[in-house]
């Protein structure tokens, strides 16, 4: 006679298993749509870039928008630094 309790054991790991290949899957689609944007944030700031040029903004958006972009700049230099480690090296 089979004991019931190794088989619950059992779809409780498989559940387990299948929640974890949930998350695995999720944390993909999420690092994707991370680079994604990243991607065109870039090709929006080489544009913004040149419109800069012209000199036509207001000096307090001027502002924030600098300290904004230095933020992100630190923020992506630190996350670099966790994923491939000093580039400096």
């Amino acid at each position: 006679m089979e004991n019931p309790k190794p088989i619950a054991k059992d779809k409780s790991m498989s559940t387990d298993v299948a929640r974890m290949m949930g998350i695995d899957e999720a944390e993909r689609a999420f690092g994707q749509q991370v680079t994604s944007q990243v991607a065109r944030v870039t090709q929006e700031l080489m544009k913004l870039e040149q419109l800069l040029k012209a000199g036509m903004v207001d000096p307090s958006v001027l502002m924030e928008f600098r300290r904004v972009v230095d933020n992100v700049r630190k923020t992506s230099w630190s996350v670099q630094q966790k994923v491939v480690g000093d580039p400096l090296a």
